[in-house]
């Protein structure tokens, strides 16, 4: 089954924008995946987002669609976003690994924390530091003159 038309979408949900919540009024069921919201219709899975996304301004996007918060369950509309592939990933959370507390900050062994940001496919090199408060700032600088409000923070 194809996902809804736009049209439909009020007569198969209900959402309410100040509290992000959203219910399915026939059929179908809500469901979590990887920590985002999705519908399933048959075999169609749709995420919530771009539902709501849909309902809100009366098309489907044709980008993805970003939670600024990056809480894959915070579905208010002021939350929700369009961003390109890149967007996306500029605004995540730090890796579980991550030892330095700070996105793009590495112990070398020297002892001087490195610093990195990557874009354009390519990882860009940024200097050493004393410190990875030092180090993040500078990183943090060119992930917002890069990515604005996609930057995200380069902390915890």
């Amino acid at each position: 089954m194809p996902r809804p038309s736009v049209e439909d979408l009020w007569n198969l949900f209900s959402y309410d924008p100040i509290t992000g919540e959203f219910n399915v009024l026939g059929e179908g069921r809500v469901r979590t995946r990887r920590g985002y919201l999705v519908v399933s219709i048959g075999r169609t899975q749709i995420a919530v987002a771009t539902i709501i996304w849909a309902m809100m301004t009366g098309e489907y996007s044709k980008k993805t669609i970003d939670h600024e918060d990056l809480d894959p369950s915070n579905n208010r509309w002021r939350n929700l976003r369009e961003a390109n592939q890149a967007q996306q990933q500029a605004n995540r959370r730090l890796f579980k690994n991550n030892k330095s507390g700070y996105r793009g900050v590495y112990l070398h062994p020297s002892g001087r924390y490195e610093a990195y940001v990557r874009f354009d496919k390519k990882t860009h090199y940024l200097g050493t530091f004393d410190s990875p408060k030092e180090a993040a700032k500078v990183v943090q600088e060119i992930r917002e003159t890069r990515w604005g409000k996609f930057a995200g923070t380069a902390t915890l």
